[in-house]
């Protein structure tokens, strides 16, 4: 989107009697809601702040929330907020999502809810997670971050869950001009406590009567028109990325007995990081930089480790697929308006890399 789009949406909010939850959001919320097939699509100020409204409509002090050990501090965090104690789990080795595998030796007469996070293209095992969840009466708030657009067994990322929470962080898939996120659901109960929760607890059009604790995680005009108009091109943006996936994995192809790649391309899958893990991550970083390529490494210390979760750290030895991939991953640029000569300058590169 060119600079005078934004100026007029600017310019355009100036005129508007609400700068907050007015009809663009409102409007916005709708078209998504029509796009995923969600009962309620809710709009609030960041993919952080969509956590944290979730959590606060299910879950309180003294419950357990199951997470993985790799993935964003956003989660968990929210988790503590609420006085609630977050429980990680081991990831997949090759996906670097939650592993379902490990998820039920975590329960116990605590435990309330699950949040798997999808990261860079690969959504979570959610049919797997789901049938645990159920199993064990489990709620499951789907951490689906920057995976915009994606889908699996023809469902929407999101929706697979009791509640569905998305960024649009500017490094995201739907990027807006700041920070912006959504909550999605189809319990009607759920959705109506997210939308007190998202504006301190008001019923909408009633201020100062407080139903209950809420927090300020509200959307505003600017960001709703901007990402209703990026909604427009958000097709033509998922087809471009995994082509451009496509692009990468065809020029890396012989360096597979040295690194993993991300999985082959499948119906439905958004890509909002190119993310390979090898061994030599951090020489191959600085060979890449040293050519003008610029890299990117994810959650570099596993939650368990941060210092902010110390008092409900367990032993590392339970996340050796989690340390690796802390260790071992590295996104390689993938962006919009990316071209196809340059995806052949970084692989390129790449494959210069001279073997340790």
């Amino acid at each position: 989107m060119s600079a005078d789009p934004i100026l007029e949406i600017v310019r355009q909010s100036g005129s508007l009697p609400k700068f907050i939850l007015g009809e663009n959001v409102k409007r916005f919320e709708a078209r998504l809601e029509a796009r995923m097939g969600a009962g309620h699509a809710i709009a609030v100020a960041s993919g952080a702040g969509a956590i944290a409204v979730a959590l606060m409509a299910a879950i309180g002090p003294g419950d357990e929330v199951i997470l993985p050990a790799f993935a964003s501090p956003a989660a968990a965090g929210a988790v503590v907020t609420v006085g609630a104690t977050p429980v990680f789990v081991d990831v997949e080795d090759r996906t670097m999502v939650m592993d379902p595998a490990r998820i039920e030796e975590k329960i116990t007469p605590r435990t309330r809810a699950l949040i798997p996070s999808h990261l860079f293209c690969c959504m979570a095992d959610m049919p797997a997670i789901m049938a645990i969840a159920r199993k064990h009466g489990l709620l499951v708030i789907e951490d689906a971050g920057a995976l915009h657009g994606a889908r699996l067994d023809g469902i929407s990322a999101g929706l697979w869950g009791d509640v569905g929470t998305f960024s649009f962080s500017p490094s995201t898939v739907m990027s807006g001009c700041g920070e912006a996120g959504m909550i999605v659901t189809n319990n009607d109960k759920l959705a109506a406590e997210c939308r007190l929760i998202r504006n301190h607890g008001q019923l909408e059009g009633i201020r100062f009567i407080h139903k209950r604790i809420g927090l300020n995680s509200r959307m505003d005009e600017i960001q709703a028109m901007f990402l209703d108009q990026k909604l427009d091109d958000l097709d033509d943006i998922l087809a471009q990325r995994a082509r451009l996936a496509d692009l990468y994995r065809d020029w890396l192809a012989p360096l597979a007995e040295r690194i993993v790649l991300p999985p082959a391309a499948i119906d439905g899958r958004s890509y909002h990081a190119f993310t390979l893990q090898t061994a030599d991550r951090d020489e191959l970083r600085l060979h890449l930089q040293a050519k003008g390529v610029d890299t990117h490494v994810y959650c570099p210390t596993i939650l368990p480790r941060e210092a902010c979760f110390a008092a409900c750290s367990q032993s590392v030895t339970e996340f050796a697929n989690a340390e690796r991939a802390s260790r071992q991953n590295l996104a390689l640029p993938l962006y919009d308006g990316m071209t196809d000569e340059q995806v052949s300058t970084i692989a390129k590169a790449l494959l210069a890399f001279p073997r340790s």
